[in-house]
């Protein structure tokens, strides 16, 4: 493949990562969120469902972390890939 087609597809991935990684604190939020209208209604919370909001809060940041590191990575190979345009030749003497 050519390199410019790679890195567009390492900006790709880098940019679902990162989407997915924010939808993972929306939906978080969002969980939280309605424990704490639950919680606000005053009727009685089964165990189950309170004893459940801490274990999903520790996968919701576990994957907050893998797209934030897995888009830093695809941020190194997409450096890779870049061409380098910084050849400047000398000029010669006496040109103007």
């Amino acid at each position: 493949m050519d390199r410019e087609v790679l890195s567009i597809l390492t900006r790709t991935a880098q940019f679902v990562l990162l989407l997915g990684s924010f939808i993972s604190v929306g939906t978080a939020m969002d969980h939280y969120r309605s424990l704490y209208r639950l919680a606000a209604s005053a009727r009685p919370i089964k165990a189950t469902t309170l004893s459940s909001y801490p274990e999903s809060l520790r996968w919701y940041f576990f994957a907050f972390c893998l797209g934030l590191i897995g888009a830093a990575l695809l941020q190194l190979v997409y450096d890779r890939l870049r061409s380098n345009n910084s050849f400047k030749p000398k000029p010669l003497r006496g040109s103007a």
